[in-house]
Order: structure tokens, then sequence, then C-alpha cells
């Protein structure tokens, strides 16, 4: 789903991307999509539909929230695996929404090439 958010400060606003879990509107997504929103609303990648939106929890540490799509029903679920069920040249895909500035998600196909690597990733102020 592809979830916009009004923020609490000067009109701003934001967006993200989130995984359906359950057909009735059970989303995982990120807490920073969320937080601090006055409004947020989701929309179905798969028809079109948009949903006024609940959270439901968030986890400010893990930057994770769970909310839910107040109405929905029928939605298409996210098929899920276990990491132990990939292999080198699965199919894989991210959706997101770089930035958070609103529009269509954007979409980036590709292939595994490698298992059990380390990656390390930091903000350009050099923390984490």
């Amino acid at each position: 789903v592809d979830i916009n958010t009004t923020l609490d400060y000067q009109g701003a606003v934001g967006a993200g991307t989130g995984i359906v879990l359950d057909s009735s509107g059970e989303v995982l997504t990120n807490n920073h999509v969320i937080e601090g929103a006055t409004e947020i609303t989701a929309t179905s990648l798969a028809d079109g539909r948009t949903y006024p939106v609940d959270v439901i929890g968030y986890d400010r540490t893990n930057d994770i929230a769970l909310v839910r799509l107040r109405g929905a029903g029928g939605l298409p679920v996210a098929s899920l695996g276990t990491a132990s069920a990939v292999s080198v040249g699965d199919p894989i895909a991210a959706i997101g929404n770089a930035g958070g500035g609103g529009g269509a998600p954007s979409f980036s196909p590709g292939t595994v090439t490698e298992l059990g690597a380390f990656v390390r990733a930091s903000d350009e102020s050099g923390g984490g």
C-alpha cells in the first residue's frame, strides 16, 4: 500500500509504503512513516481504493509500525517466507517511497546475488 500522512506542524506531508499482512487491512510499515501524523491514509496498489488508517502499535527503536486500514476487506496479502528458503538467483523486489515526498511508489526488481553477507550503512553525519 501507498501511505500518505499529514503531519502536526505547518501542514507538512509525508509518504511511505507498507506490506499487507492480512486481507482485512493489517499493514506493516516503518515508524518514521507515521510518526507525528495527524492524519494517515493508505491507497491499495491492487485496486486504487483509499482507506483511513488507525495505528495499532509502533516501536521507535526498531522503526516499525503496525496499522489497520479502516473498512478494508479482500486485500491481496503479501507472500512472506523465511530466510532459509532464499537461494542465490531468486527474484526479489524493493518497493518504497524514497525521500517520503509522495507520488507513486518506486519499484526496483533484482536478483539475490549472495547469502549471509553483512551490510554496513551509515548516514552522512557518520553515525550508525
